[in-house]
């Protein structure tokens, strides 16, 4: 399931290693260009690159954790599922409403199916702190992308490896007086240390549902107050998840606890919501694409269609420049 980038030979002993995941091989192929240049920059940065390719282990997909049981947003996913009623009864239907969704491509189960493949950055990312040559890893979705001013200088993209009072990153669009633990789990950066490790841990042990974020909060929220930071008894696992969201902080005012207070009331806990700034993402519609065509053995033309960036700009046609790749030619491939 995880595949590491041949290049990596060169990657530096203790460096930060690059991840990306995805359940299915149409996924992949559709941001291969994103892929190529997450590896280029990987073997600018002295990193190594890997990549999960499948779905969440069954085990997982069809088990939620003790907390959740016990969480509100818990009691009405056993209840109902992940799927809503009126496509349960409807194979097509909720294959169809998995693809659109991303729950599981390909996956044909008889069971119940409770948790979605966002959860599948978290084995991975537990897998790659586990090679013997890596020092933390950065995740970032398959359609990100390190810009020009990456390649340029590889270490603004490092900021939180080099950081030594950050054992665990987690992206945040909001300012540093803003509750610490309203993160999503898009970006993040892991050090192998302990806080991460258990971080991990936690959030797939409480996994719940096909949002990740749910039980990512909790289990900040858990780890900061087992450090002393604040009081925690579950209120998150008290609300629906869209509700812990919006008022979660305003309803629990002991929850109301700024990054900036973390940082200098708590520097033991070593966890911080970080903006990524790099590598890039911009939400790409699937209608926004570039095609490839190329000749395969038998002589047939193909037609390759990846996610494009820059449909409807000026710039449609610059795709592989602004990924780096403009020296490719993809004929060369045939």
């Amino acid at each position: 399931r995880r595949r590491r980038y041949a290049g990596a030979e060169n990657a530096t002993a203790g460096a930060p290693a690059a991840l990306m995941v995805t359940s299915s091989l149409g996924y992949l192929f559709r941001l291969w260009p994103y892929l190529c240049n997450h590896a280029r920059f990987g073997a600018a940065a002295g990193r190594r690159v890997f990549l999960w390719i499948g779905e969440l282990p069954e085990g997982l997909a069809e088990t939620v954790g003790p907390a959740c049981r016990a969480s509100k947003q818990g009691q009405a996913l056993l209840r109902e599922g992940m799927l809503p009623p009126d496509l349960r009864g409807d194979p097509e239907q909720r294959r169809r409403r998995r693809r659109l969704k991303s729950y599981y491509s390909d996956r044909l189960s008889k069971k119940t199916i409770y948790n979605s493949n966002h959860y599948n950055k978290i084995p991975a990312a537990t897998a790659v702190l586990d090679h013997p040559f890596v020092g933390g890893v950065f995740y970032a979705d398959l359609d990100s992308y390190f810009d020009a001013a990456s390649f340029a200088d590889p270490s603004l993209a490092d900021a939180p490896h080099r950081d030594a009072r950050v054992d665990y990153a987690a992206f945040t669009n909001s300012g540093r007086q803003h509750p610490f633990w309203n993160v999503k789990g898009c970006a993040f950066y892991a050090r192998d240390a302990p806080l991460a490790r258990r971080l991990l841990d936690r959030w797939i042990a409480d996994r719940c549902g096909f949002k990740d974020q749910y039980p990512l909060w909790h289990s900040v929220l858990t780890e900061a107050g087992d450090a002393g930071c604040l009081e925690y008894s579950n209120e998150i696992y008290g609300m629906l998840s869209y509700e812990a969201m919006k008022r979660g902080a305003r309803e629990h005012p002991a929850l109301d606890v700024s990054a900036e207070a973390v940082e200098r009331d708590c520097p033991a806990f070593r966890f911080a919501p970080y903006r990524f700034d790099r590598p890039v993402h911009r939400s790409v519609g699937p209608d926004q694409v570039a095609s490839f065509a190329y000749r395969d053995r038998g002589g047939a033309t193909v037609v390759v269609n990846v996610s494009n960036l820059l449909e409807g700009t000026a710039r449609a046609g610059a795709l592989l420049d602004v990924l780096g790749l403009g020296g490719v030619d993809p004929g060369a491939f045939a």
